[in-house]
């Protein structure tokens, strides 16, 4: 045993193991001082994403304000907008001409990303994704980091939304004439015709847009991503999504426009296809004499299901895909990995197919006794009176006269009379205008907030705020629990993008905190 314990010391005593433990514990100590240190600095300069402006002193500083309460001033300059993508327009006097206004585009460490001076004039476009650049009169346009995606050379410059925002068109007019370009900075049509633009979807892919262009009563299809022409001198008289529909026939494209399914619509005029949830193609055509097909492909052409009797797409609130059909045994469930289930003795009752908590199903051949069962073929609920789908939930009203929202856990919340529901940002709101009180459901059925007194003043994805008398509490959405409270006379104005509320006293964020005091 002694000579393992003196083997033991001997090592501790050995000059290449002090090295390693000196080393070990700098680099400890140095991540110790960067946590402690260099984090704390960085906490204090980062102003990430959608800054709001909080106010403009009468000395010309500006304060501004993240989504977490930090605040960062800024002076010297005549004029700025929000921040966007840690970048911001900003203007100044000319220090050699005060009577000019000189601009620039600068960062949150006030950087100048654009130097003053080198545009006329930098104006802020889509959210502060892109910007106007003026020199001379004429327009271009920059990206946020100060690339140039064309120099100042148009008339005029019209910025287009398709696809709900996500992509853009730039018109941009010379004289007479007008260029369409793309985000790649890609003339894809030139034209002085007058025109209209509109934009169609593809299959389960939504920020691949394809632009449809009306010039001279005609119609153009264009791949907005890569400006190409798809289409040229087909007289089409529908494009939605990847059907093409023409004269004596319809065409399904897969994504890659490549592959496709005609249909012969000569001797079939009620043949007809349809998507369902961006994702499937439903066809319906003629089978002999009397007869329907039914089939149904993915987005990559690929057939999915074919039935004689008429297929039901539908989608449960959580995202799944059903494919219901009423057999003669009765209703068969069959979902996306093509497995089945089926309710005996009852029939799908379509009157909603969307988003749906359940199925409605009746007894075959008989309407007049409703029942609701779960996707995976069971009953939920028998002898209902009244249904409609709200949100994540379904407002249920028995034959007895009860009322109650049901999930698809089975959780049930029980309504009183003249309870109003409302499906926003994820959540249920049950709102009682004559007893004056709010409740919060999640889509799970979690009762979040429970009939907590005032009227709502506003509603966005973190905070709810309900009004009582002369009081203003908000509250946590996703925990519910109160988080600030504040007199109405003291109220100057609020900015439910950034959390925050302006008092007569100062400025809070919805969670309480404040941010800095009035003088």
């Amino acid at each position: 045993m002694a000579k393992k314990e003196n083997k033991f010391l001997y090592i501790l005593k050995r000059p290449l193991f002090k090295l390693v433990v000196l080393v070990v514990v700098l680099v400890i100590l140095i991540l110790v001082l960067v946590n402690a240190f260099g984090g704390k600095e960085e906490d204090n300069e980062s102003l990430i994403g959608y800054q709001r402006l909080v106010n403009v002193s009468e000395d010309g500083k500006y304060t501004y304000i993240d989504l977490k309460g930090k605040t960062k001033k800024y002076s010297g300059y005549k004029t700025m907008s929000d921040f966007y993508y840690d970048v911001t327009n900003v203007s100044r006097e000319n220090p050699d001409d005060t009577s000019k206004v000189e601009y620039a585009l600068i960062g949150k460490n006030n950087s100048q990303v654009v130097k003053f001076g080198t545009y006329d004039n930098i104006i802020q476009v889509i959210g502060g994704k892109y910007y106007k650049i003026v020199k001379d009169n004429k327009f271009g346009i920059m990206s946020y980091d100060g690339k140039v995606l064309f120099e100042p050379k148009y008339d005029y410059i019209s910025v287009i939304t398709v696809q709900d925002g996500s992509e853009i068109i730039f018109e941009c007019q010379a004289g007479e004439n007008y260029e369409l370009i793309n985000e790649s900075g890609k003339v894809f049509l030139t034209t002085a015709s007058k025109h209209d633009i509109s934009y169609i979807n593809r299959l389960n892919d939504s920020y691949d847009t394809i632009v449809k262009i009306g010039v001279d009563s005609e119609n153009r299809y264009y791949d907005l991503k890569t400006g190409e022409e798809l289409f040229e001198n087909e007289k089409i008289t529908s494009f939605i999504y990847n059907i093409v529909k023409q004269e004596n026939k319809i065409t399904i494209f897969g994504n890659d426009y490549k592959n496709n399914v005609t249909i012969d619509t000569s001797d079939d005029y009620s043949a007809d296809a349809k998507t369902y949830f961006n994702k499937y193609v439903l066809v319906d055509q003629k089978n002999g004499e009397s007869g329907r097909k039914y089939t149904v492909y993915d987005e990559n052409l690929k057939v999915v299901l074919e039935s004689d009797k008429k297929v039901n797409i539908i989608k449960a609130a959580s995202g799944e895909i059903y494919f219901l059909t009423n057999e003669e045994e009765g209703l068969k469930i069959v979902n996306e990995e093509k497995k089945s289930k089926t309710v005996k003795g009852y029939e799908f009752n379509s009157n909603s197919i969307s988003d749906l908590q359940a199925i409605v199903v009746n007894p075959i051949g008989d309407t007049s006794k409703v029942c609701l069962c779960n996707f995976k073929g069971k009953m939920l609920e028998e002898n209902v009176s009244e249904y409609f789908f709200k949100g994540s939930s379904l407002k249920v009203t028995k034959n007895d006269g009860s009322s109650f929202l049901l999930f698809t856990n089975k959780s049930k919340y029980d309504l009183i009379e003249e309870d109003s529901i409302s499906s926003v940002n994820d959540y249920l709101l049950v709102e009682n205008m004559k007893n004056a009180t709010t409740s919060i459901i999640s889509n799970d059925g979690k009762v979040v907030l429970d009939r907590a007194t005032g009227t709502k003043l506003f509603y966005n994805d973190d905070y709810i705020a309900l009004q009582s008398d002369k009081t203003v509490n908000i509250y946590d959405v996703t925990t519910g629990k109160q988080t600030f409270s504040y007199n109405v006379n003291d109220y100057v104005d609020r900015y439910e993008t950034a959390n925050y509320v302006e008092l007569t006293t100062g400025y809070y964020l919805f969670s309480g905190k404040l941010i800095s005091e009035k003088n």
